[in-house]
C-alpha cells in the first residue's frame, strides 16, 4: 500500500537528496506503540512518511515533524503541539510541518489543513501528496527549478509520451487498413504531431540543461498536467479515442468480457466481480485464465494486476468527464481518493449509498422508481425483488435507447446478480454469511464491522463504472 502514497514527494527526495535532509526510519512496531498511547488515528499516509523517514528538513526552512524528532531543535511533534496549543491552537488539530506556515492534520476528519497565525483555516488538502504538491513544491518550484528537474517539462514530455503510446496501443488492436480513409489520415496527422511535440519538448529540455526523467514522472503527475490545459494535443488525442476509436475497440471485445463475467459470477455463487469498463484493454481480456475457483488467486489479479492505483485514477477521470454524474462526482472522488489512501471503510460506506444513488437517478429520470420503492419498504427487501428492478433498469436501457450498441449490452448480464447480492439480508446470529462480503443494510445501519477491505471497496467502484458507461449512453441517446 505504501507504494501507492506519497509518490510524488518520494520521488522529488530521491532524484534530489540534497533538498531532503531526513532523519532515517522508524520502526514499525515504535510507532504504532505511539499511536496507541496517544489514542491517534492519523492519515496512513503521514504514518508510512514518518516510517520511511521519521521527518526531517525540506527546502532548506521547511521541517516535517516526528513522534521522534530531535527535542532540542524544536522537530519533536508532541513539544511543538504542547507549545501551541498552548498559545491558543485548538486540539483538533496536530501539527506536522513547520516553515512557511503551519500546517496540520484535522483530527476529526483527517484532512491536511494549512493555519495561519491566529490557527484559523486557510486551506485544506485531501491527502499529503496534495498538499506537499499545492504546498511546497508550487512554492519552492521556481526557485529550485533547476535542482527539480523541470517539473514541468518532464511532466509535459511524460504525457505525451503516454498519449502516444495509448494511441499505438489501441490501433493495435485494429486493422489499420479496416479503418475509413478519413479515420486513418486522422490517425496519422495526429501522431505526426504528436511526434514533433515530444521532439520539441526534448530540444527545448537540452538547451535548458534539464534532465530527461520524464521516465519518473507519475500517473497523478501526468494527470495533473492533462488538466492544466497547456498542451491541447492531450486532450484531442483522448478526444479520438473515446469518441472515434472506442466504438470500434470495444465492438470486437463484449463477448469475451460478457464470458469472463460468466467466469467470475457464477449463478450459485457470484464473487462479486466486474470488469473495468471504460480502462479495458483486449490485454486485460487476454490475461485472464482463472476458473470460478480460484477464489484467492482472482482476487490477486484484480487487487495487484489488473486494478493498480494509476488505473483507478484513469477510471476516475473518465467519470469526471460525464456530465449525468456531475451532480455526484465531487463525492464520487473523495470515495475514490479515499480508497487510495487506504481507508476502505470510509470509501465503502460513501460508495454504497453512491452506487444506490446513481440507480435512483436513472430510474426516476425514466420515470420509474422500482428500485427506490423496494428500498424505502420497512421489510428489508429480498434478493430476488432487487434483482427484478436492476432488470427493470435494464430493460428501459436497451428497448428505449435506440442509438445503444446493441452489442455492448451483454455486458450487464451479470450486473443485477452483483448488485442484488449487496442487499442480502443482514442477520449474523441467525444466517450464515460469509466473512468480509459486503451487505448494504448490515453496513447502512451499523450491523456490519468486517467489510473494511480494499477487495469490497474497489468491486464497489468497479460495479458504479459499470453503471456509469451505460448511464452515459442511456443519457447519450
Amino acid at each position: 500500500l505504501s507504494n501507492t502514497m506519497n509518490n510524488i514527494l518520494m520521488q522529488d527526495a530521491a532524484r534530489h537528496p540534497q533538498l531532503f535532509v531526513w532523519n532515517g526510519a522508524i520502526e514499525s512496531n515504535q510507532l504504532e506503540v505511539w499511536l496507541q498511547e496517544h489514542q491517534l488515528n492519523l492519515p496512513q499516509d503521514l504514518i508510512e512518511l514518518w516510517k520511511q523517514t521519521n521527518g526531517g528538513d525540506l527546502f532548506e526552512s521547511e521541517t516535517i515533524l516526528s513522534p521522534f524528532g530531535d527535542d532540542s531543535l524544536g522537530d519533536d511533534i508532541e513539544g511543538v503541539n504542547e507549545f501551541h496549543h498552548s498559545q491558543g491552537m485548538s486540539k483538533n488539530y496536530l501539527l506536522f510541518h513547520l516553515g512557511t506556515g503551519l500546517s496540520a492534520v484535522r483530527l476529526t476528519d483527517n484532512y491536511y489543513v494549512k493555519l495561519d497565525e491566529s490557527y484559523q483555516e486557510i486551506d485544506q488538502f485531501q491527502s499529503l501528496d496534495d498538499w506537499y504538491r499545492d504546498e511546497l513544491r508550487s512554492e519552492y518550484g521556481n526557485r529550485y527549478s533547476q535542482n527539480l528537474g523541470g517539473i514541468k517539462m518532464n511532466c509535459k514530455l511524460a504525457a505525451l509520451k503516454k498519449v502516444k503510446f495509448n494511441l499505438e496501443s489501441n490501433l493495435k488492436i485494429l486493422n489499420l487498413d479496416e479503418l475509413n480513409r478519413e479515420l486513418r489520415n486522422k490517425f496519422y496527422k495526429l501522431q505526426e504531431r504528436i511526434d514533433q511535440q515530444i521532439k520539441e519538448v526534448k530540444d527545448e529540455m537540452l538547451l535548458a540543461g534539464i534532465e530527461d526523467s520524464s521516465m519518473d514522472v507519475i500517473s497523478s503527475e501526468v494527470t495533473e498536467y492533462k488538466k492544466s490545459g497547456d498542451c491541447p494535443i492531450l486532450q484531442e488525442v483522448e478526444d479520438f479515442l473515446l469518441k472515434e476509436m472506442n466504438v470500434r475497440i470495444w465492438s470486437v471485445m463484449p463477448e469475451r468480457v460478457a464470458e469472463v463475467e460468466n467466469t467470475l459470477n457464477p449463478v450459485d455463487n457470484p464473487s462479486g466481480w466486474l470488469l473495468p469498463t471504460a480502462i479495458l484493454s483486449k490485454k486485460h481480456l487476454d490475461s485472464f485464465t482463472f476458473e470460478s475457483n480460484q477464489k484467492q488467486e482472482i482476487d490477486r489479479w484484480f487487487l495487484e494486476n489488473l486494478m493498480t492505483p494509476e488505473r483507478i485514477e484513469e477510471t476516475l477521470s473518465n467519470w469526471e468527464r460525464e456530465p449525468s454524474i456531475k451532480n455526484r462526482y465531487s463525492i464520487l472522488k473523495e470515495a475514490v481518493k479515499t480508497h487510495l489512501n487506504g481507508q476502505f471503510y470510509a470509501s465503502i460506506s460513501t460508495l454504497m449509498p453512491q452506487m444506490e444513488g446513481l440507480i435512483r437517478d436513472i430510474q426516476t429520470k425514466d420515470g420509474h422508481n422500482s428500485f427506490g420503492y423496494l428500498l424505502a419498504t420497512e421489510v428489508n427487501p429480498e434478493i430476488n425483488m432487487v434483482k427484478i428492478a436492476i432488470n427493470n433498469l435494464i430493460n428501459n436501457w436497451t428497448t428505449e435507447a435506440p442509438n445503444l450498441i446493441k452489442k455492448d449490452t451483454v455486458m450487464l448480464n451479470k450486473l443485477p446478480d452483483v448488485v442484488s447480492n449487496l442487499y442480502k439480508k443482514y442477520d449474523k446470529p441467525t444466517r450464515e454469511l460469509r466473512d468480509e462480503e459486503i451487505y448494504r443494510n448490515g453496513i447502512c445501519h451499523g450491523l456490519q464491522l468486517d467489510f473494511g477491505s480494499q477487495k469490497n471497496s474497489l468491486k464497489l467502484i468497479l460495479i458504479i463504472d459499470r453503471i456509469v458507461y451505460f448511464y452515459t449512453k442511456f443519457s447519450a441517446s
